[in-house]
C-alpha cells in the first residue's frame, strides 16, 4: 500500500508540475499578446501623431505662402500706384506748361 500511496503521491506532484508548466506557459502568451498590442498602439498612435505633424507644417507652408503672395500684391499695387501719381503729376505739368504757352487758336483767330 506504502508503493500506491507513494505512486499516488508522486502523480500528484507530476500533475502539478504540468499545471505549473501550462499557467506559466499560458501567463507567457498573455504577456506577449499585451505586448503585441501595446506595440500596434504605439504605432498606430506613432503613424497618427506623425499625419498630424505633416498636416500642420503644410499648413504652415500654406499660409506663408498665402502671406508672401499677399505681400507681392501690395507690393505690386504700391509700385502701379507710385506710377499713377508720377503720371498725374506729368499731365499736372503738361497743363501747367500750356497754360503758360500763348493761346495759338486765339492769335490765329485775331489775324
Amino acid at each position: 500500500m506504502s508503493h500506491s500511496t507513494g505512486n499516488v503521491t508522486n502523480k500528484s506532484a507530476i500533475n502539478f508540475e504540468l499545471e505549473k508548466k501550462k499557467e506559466l506557459e499560458r501567463r507567457k502568451i498573455l504577456r506577449l499578446l499585451q505586448v503585441r498590442q501595446q506595440s500596434k498602439d504605439f504605432a498606430s498612435k506613432l503613424r497618427e501623431n506623425i499625419k498630424e505633424e505633416t498636416i500642420n507644417q503644410k499648413n504652415k507652408i500654406c499660409e506663408m505662402k498665402r502671406k508672401q503672395i499677399q505681400e507681392k500684391r501690395l507690393e505690386e499695387l504700391n509700385r502701379l500706384r507710385d506710377i499713377y501719381e508720377i503720371c498725374l503729376k506729368s499731365v499736372g505739368e503738361g497743363h501747367r506748361e500750356a497754360s503758360k504757352q500763348p493761346n495759338i487758336t486765339s492769335k490765329a483767330v485775331e489775324k
